[in-house]
């Protein structure tokens, strides 16, 4: 009954990162709207512009975020990334990255609480295009990255139910 009771209090949020204007940085938002309907057992949000980690770890106990890295040139590959590696892999234009790069240090500054956390990236070039369409080469390859990014996610949410993982980790 415990685990059950457990499973049942688990709070997760996937959430999704990036600026649709941005084109192929704003791959996150997009990807969660075509998630919408397909994943269960989560919050699916799109991360607001004045968008505040610290609030989202007294909210959730796992926290799955969906966006824009960058990997080198392989456009289109998808990652899970550690948030605590995430400098090496975040774009210069990546605000929401770095934002969870200042929380998780502040975090670790004061003692807070931080929730299991996830990053699902997919690769994209580490440039900013203007514009609300993807390139033509992530274009072409959205199916396949939505499959990817949608076997992840959902692997993730039934590893944590079958866990009964709900972190009360704080950091040292």
């Amino acid at each position: 009954m415990k685990v059950l009771s457990m499973l049942s209090s688990l709070r997760i949020l996937v959430l999704g990162l990036g600026d649709m204007s941005w084109g192929d940085a704003g791959i996150g938002v997009r990807l969660l709207r075509s998630l919408r309907g397909a994943i269960h057992g989560a919050d699916l949000e799109e991360a607001p512009p004045d968008l505040n980690f610290l609030d989202i770890s007294r909210e959730y106990d796992f926290v799955i975020l969906v966006g824009a890295i960058w990997f080198f040139h392989e456009v289109g590959r998808v990652l899970v990334v550690s948030p605590y590696s995430i400098r090496d892999l975040r774009g210069s234009w990546d605000i929401c990255l770095e934002k969870l790069e200042m929380a998780l240090s502040e975090a670790r500054t004061f003692g807070r609480r931080v929730p299991r956390i996830e990053i699902v990236g997919v690769s994209v070039r580490n440039e900013v295009q203007s514009g609300p369409t993807l390139t033509a080469e992530m274009t072409a390859a959205y199916g396949e990255i939505l499959s990817q990014v949608r076997k992840v996610v959902s692997g993730l949410l039934q590893e944590a139910r079958e866990s009964g993982f709900k972190s009360s980790r704080r950091t040292s």
